[in-house]
């Protein structure tokens, strides 16, 4: 570890902390990180971020089009999205909403995952991207479709209701390979999950409020030559894996490290590593390379 802990800690006028979560509460360390930053009236949110390793961590850590939903909660989840509005959201709350159209509407054509769902019968998959946004600026600003709070039964009826007569008016901008082809609105069929038409829709999505933050979550390749004011280095919930933060600290030359290093040199004022759980002897590790341990109410603890 000594050959690891001076270049990763190194680090002048830097505030370095850790804190600690549970496995199961990833998801609310961006909003806590951005929560903490608060106390510096010299930290930029939009010029900080959360650091992690891989793609799986980010997943965990803000809603997703990869979460395995079925079509109702998709479209419900894409609709959440859009209404809080948080960038990092968006992107996934159309590729959520063109799956969802695509499969009730163009059901016959195949289609683009990689675009959004784009059908093939779509000449420009720029203009489906830009015609889902309409759909789902539109969607939202239908009364009682962003009350999540709704059970399914009412909430579907408002959906079935109001989606064809918007996808009526706002196809023309589409351009389609065939210019005769129009929407067959009787293909839509919309009913509440089974099993659920008498529960909350937000129960049931599996979405987090804690998720919502206007920091960035990025990894490291986005982050490269970038200097920050504040950064939360987030290490991956699986020990031994590459992303985990013991890993960081076993061998200078291997990868896992240098992460830690790239990651760790980014701020100028706050450098925070979230660590799953640790027993004393972790926490002795830490404590080790000039961390001070802060619980998540933000406190500084006894070391």
């Amino acid at each position: 570890m000594s050959d690891i802990a001076p270049p990763i800690l190194r680090l002048e006028n830097t505030d370095c902390r850790f804190v600690s979560f549970k496995k199961t509460e990833m998801a609310k360390l961006p909003k806590w990180f951005e929560a903490h930053l608060e106390q510096f009236n010299d930290i930029d949110i939009q010029k900080s971020a959360v650091i992690t390793r891989g793609k799986s961590s980010i997943s965990k850590m803000r809603p997703s089009a990869n979460h395995g939903l079925k079509p109702p909660h998709e479209i419900a989840m894409a609709i959440k999205m859009w209404s809080d509005g948080h960038s990092e959201s968006l992107p996934d709350a159309i590729h959520m909403t063109g799956k969802f159209i695509a499969n009730k509407f163009f059901g016959e054509f195949s289609a683009m995952p990689t675009q959004s769902y784009c059908p093939e019968i779509i000449s420009k998959a720029s203009n489906w991207r830009s015609f889902i946004a309409i759909m789902l600026n539109e969607i939202t600003a239908v009364d009682g479709i962003t009350d999540l709070d709704k059970n399914w039964s009412g909430w579907a009826k408002i959906l079935k209701k109001s989606f064809p007569d918007i996808i009526q008016r706002k196809q023309s901008g589409l351009g389609y390979s065939k210019p005769s082809y129009s929407f067959s609105l009787s293909k839509l069929s919309f009913s509440s999950p089974p099993g659920q038409k008498d529960n909350k829709v937000i129960d049931t999505i599996g979405y987090v409020e804690r998720m919502a933050t206007e920091i960035p979550i990025k990894t490291i390749h986005a982050v490269k030559g970038q200097t920050l004011d504040a950064v939360m280095v987030v290490s991956s919930t699986l020990k031994g894996n590459d992303g985990h933060w013991e890993k960081w600290l076993e061998d200078s030359t291997k990868e896992p490290a240098r992460f830690a290093y790239v990651a760790s040199s980014r701020p100028k004022q706050v450098l925070i590593w979230a660590v799953p759980e640790v027993d004393d002897a972790q926490r002795k590790k830490l404590i080790a390379l000039g961390m001070q341990e802060i619980d998540m109410e933000g406190e500084a603890m006894v070391n």
